[in-house]
């Protein structure tokens, strides 16, 4: 797929959600929420094989929160995975580059693992 630009899409139906709490340098809370679209499949205009998908992610809270996320895949399940992994990456930078520390932090061996990273510690203070 390289070399081919694709154009945005909308975030659509949310499938799964998670909101979790990152605190800054002065130990302010803010709200994280991260949303993962259903898996799409890529307009047939862009000649890709009929089978590639694109899943919409967008997360809020971290600078980025107009930005719909879209990376594609050989099929649904990897646009899916791929998705998983991009924010886990865009979590890490943004919180670093933002100075935010995530307190429930574990080192846990799952994947990805930011799923089992930023966990909901919105019931704590």
């Amino acid at each position: 797929m390289s070399g081919i630009t694709l154009a945005p899409i909308p975030l659509g139906t949310v499938v799964a959600e998670r909101h979790f709490i990152l605190w800054d340098s002065e130990g302010k809370k803010r709200e994280i929420v991260v949303k993962l679209g259903s898996p799409v499949p890529i307009d047939p205009e862009y000649g890709l094989t009929p089978y590639m998908f694109r899943c919409p992610a967008q997360i809020i809270g971290l600078g980025v929160d107009k930005h719909v996320y879209s990376p594609a895949g050989e099929d649904a399940f990897a646009a899916l995975c791929n998705a998983l992994d991009l924010i886990g990456q865009i979590l890490e930078s943004q919180s670093k580059s933002l100075n935010l520390q995530n307190r429930h932090k574990r080192h846990d061996a799952r994947t990805p693992p930011w799923v089992w990273q930023y966990l909901d510690g919105l019931g704590e203070s």
